[in-house]
């Protein structure tokens, strides 16, 4: 089902929320077995030109824009946001079987790779900051990347790698400095000590040695 611009109705009747009036609204049922690959809402960009320069390229792009005041209770802000369901009836019960919530992809099964930056997913957080982001630290609570479960089910790690790697985590600021880093030259002690923040709020540190 896809409302014209302004349908209140429909929007209301497939979200389930207060009728506002929105462009898009995209609906998909798969009632067989084989999924095969089904999308409620898909779209592509194909870039053929043979000297690119420059510019952006996105198969979807979400965006929200923040103009009025968030003062009188808490708001739940997304660019873009991927969520997976499982209903009262659903069942995961297969090894392969690969659920979550959102997923990237990339495809390096073809081309020729000579200079750049690569990467499965990339969450950047622009190239400006305001006076008031900066002095308060993003309002006190901003991270580069968050995870969170508040579940009363254990995972089986916060943070689950699988790759062949020359490292298992490199790390890098700005102008080559970070306050996290402490550099040491000093023989049979630590090349570097990493600051982190423990769960009751206090501060430790991780030691590496180049040796």
């Amino acid at each position: 089902m896809q409302p014209e611009s302004g349908d209140a109705d429909a929007l209301c009747h497939l979200m389930g929320d207060m009728a506002v009036p929105f462009p898009l609204v995209s609906g998909l049922i798969v009632e067989s077995d084989a999924l095969g690959t089904s999308y409620g809402l898909f779209g592509t960009v194909d870039l053929t030109g043979d000297a690119i320069s420059g510019g952006n390229a996105r198969g979807v792009r979400g965006n929200a824009y923040l103009t009025g005041q968030i003062t009188a209770g808490g708001a739940y802000v997304f660019g873009s946001q991927g969520k997976l369901i499982v209903g009262s009836a659903g069942v995961m019960n297969h090894a392969d079987a690969r659920l979550a919530g959102g997923y990237s992809q990339l495809d390096i099964s073809q081309g020729t790779f000579t200079a750049g930056q690569l990467s499965g997913h990339w969450v950047d957080m622009g190239a400006t900051a305001s006076a008031s982001a900066i002095a308060t630290k993003g309002g006190g609570q901003c991270n580069v990347l968050r995870l969170q479960n508040t579940t009363a089910m254990v995972p089986n790690a916060i943070i689950y790698g699988y790759s062949k790697a020359d490292f298992v985590l490199e790390l890098g600021a700005p102008g080559g400095t970070a306050d996290w880093f402490n550099a040491s030259d000093t023989l049979n002690t630590p090349s570097c000590t990493l600051k982190m923040k423990g769960p009751n709020g206090s501060t430790f540190y991780v030691q590496g040695y180049s040796t």
